[in-house]
């Protein structure tokens, strides 16, 4: 039973962190070994995270998913892995298991893609929150000065006379009238604090929004693009949109960013770039066809049930692996598509029994 291997960014646990999902193959949860070679010279990912001739296992531990396992894998494996080229193809192994399957990498990240790992428990700062200081009202320089003592008025000594009493009331009521008005009309004047309710549902730097560019015409452009966030049903139009311009590497390009998004057209149309059956220099940018890499990207189409995405992955391992498990596995995907109808694939089938 061939497996099915899918590997994508744990977010989660952010840029740099993966969770690799095993099916299609008797794998239990707890503890088990893999090892991963890539096309690349055929070398195997070491345990110190570089590329080697000699196969090297890796310890995992994996809790069951539905249908299969999942295991979650961290920088060692991820950062080798989302920093290979798009063409490479990937193989896992299962140690015990007398099976292997093409690993489907979708939008993994570097730990380099955010700057640092994520924070984990042990990284959390705890602030204590600081005692205020006992806070000391004192009047402004202006009022102070106005509260300074008055020298009262000098009278001659004897009883005063009447008017000069009466005239020191009213002037006394007239000065304190005078200094209530001025702490009133201070007060009115000191800037006051806008509401929380007004503070709390301002905006506080909003994150801005890639715009998709109106037209793809350059690379940048497809940053753009890509960084807008399309769904895979708007990546795979603008990508034909632009193979039909005759802008073959930028299609390829959007053509990725599709597929990885789930997109099995695009899968498709990727491995006719790729493929010696299709393989033309009008319609691809690629300056020859590669048959491994096509058969990548085949893999996905023909897990999700395209008829000729099997019958194409199943004639390419048969025509790279004469003998061997790959041979077996390629003859599997051609009784697929033969079951399904496909002459074609029958007619393979036949020729390699």
């Amino acid at each position: 039973m061939a497996l099915k291997i899918e590997l994508g960014l744990d977010r989660d646990r952010g840029p740099g962190y993966g969770l690799l999902r095993i099916a299609g193959a008797p794998v239990a949860a707890g503890p088990l070994e893999v090892s991963i070679q890539s096309n690349q010279k055929g070398q195997f990912l070491g345990a110190d995270g570089g590329w080697q001739n000699a196969e090297a296992w890796h310890a995992l531990n994996a809790r069951a998913d539905g249908a299969g396992v999942v295991v979650p894998v961290g920088p060692e494996m991820v950062d080798p892995i989302a920093s290979l080229p798009p063409n490479c193809i990937l193989r896992l192994k299962v140690k015990g298991l007398n099976d292997f399957g093409g690993v489907t990498v979708r939008g993994l990240l570097p730990s380099s893609a955010s700057g640092s790992r994520p924070a984990g428990e042990g990284d959390r700062v705890v602030h204590e929150e600081p005692v205020p200081e006992p806070m000391v009202l004192t009047a402004p320089v202006e009022d102070r000065l106005s509260m300074q003592p008055v020298e009262p008025p000098i009278v001659p000594k004897g009883k005063p006379p009447l008017g000069l009493i009466i005239g020191g009331i009213v002037a006394a009521l007239v000065v304190a009238g005078a200094a209530a008005g001025f702490f009133l009309f201070k007060g009115d004047k000191r800037e006051t604090p806008p509401p929380a309710t007004a503070m709390a549902e301002a905006p506080v730097n909003p994150a801005p929004v890639t715009q998709a560019p109106s037209e793809i015409n350059s690379r940048e452009d497809v940053a753009k693009f890509i960084q807008s966030n399309p769904s895979s049903a708007d990546a795979l139009a603008a990508a034909a949109k632009l193979a039909d311009k005759d802008k073959l590497d930028l299609a390829m390009l959007v053509y990725q960013h599709a597929a990885r998004s789930g997109s099995q057209e695009a899968n498709m149309a990727l491995g006719h770039m790729y493929d010696p059956e299709t393989w033309t220099a009008k319609t691809s940018p690629m300056p020859q066809a590669d048959a491994e890499t096509a058969a990548y990207w085949y893999e996905p189409a023909a897990q999700a049930g395209n008829v000729e995405a099997e019958r194409r992955l199943g004639q390419i391992l048969v025509q790279l692996n004469p003998s061997g498990f790959q041979r077996d596995k390629g003859r599997d995907w051609l009784s697929k598509a033969a079951a399904a109808g496909d002459a074609k694939a029958k007619a393979a089938l036949d020729a390699v029994k």
